[in-house]
């Protein structure tokens, strides 16, 4: 069984991950679990033996798989981040997800998808300042699971500009 700690205490138990499996923060992040590290609260994952116990968050490794997204499903959507680059690592606040989007478009063509429907993202009245384009497929886990939680501004469906 694995387990999720913060500052000590379980707040998320996977069960049945099969034996020589080593279960990694990617794969929560993909699954929706999203445990971010702030001041004074870490967050640990770590392999430990016994039972679950009662009243916390328990989930088999099926059922996490069963939220991942679908890998090809993934190829055919883009997202717009904000990069926080504040600190190491970098943090991705998705703001725009474009869904349909052919496989052989590229990262300029779909900011001109974005900035043709007047949504071009701004900082420091400066266009795509500190904003990064990502397919899904090749973007941070954390993003992934941000969408997958609906931490997210706008969905949008590609279209031939």
């Amino acid at each position: 069984m694995w387990v999720v700690r913060r500052n000590r205490a379980r707040v998320l138990q996977i069960t049945g991950v099969p034996r020589g499996k080593k279960l990694t923060w990617d794969t929560l992040h993909k699954a929706g679990y999203l445990f971010e590290d702030r001041g004074p609260i870490y967050y640990v994952l770590e392999k430990v033996s016994g039972r679950p116990r009662a009243n916390i968050e328990t989930v088999t490794y099926e059922e996490l798989l069963s939220r991942m997204p679908n890998p090809e499903a993934l190829k055919h959507t883009w997202v717009a981040c904000y990069v926080e680059h504040v600190q190491t690592p970098f943090t991705y606040r998705p703001l725009i997800v474009i869904t349909d989007v052919p496989e052989d478009k590229t990262e300029k063509d779909i900011k001109r998808f974005v900035d043709t429907k007047g949504l071009t993202p701004h900082d420091y009245k400066m266009a795509w300042a500190n904003h990064g384009i990502f397919r899904l497929d090749e973007a941070p886990a954390e993003v992934v699971g941000k969408i997958r939680r609906g931490d997210h501004n706008k969905v949008l469906k590609y279209e031939e500009v």
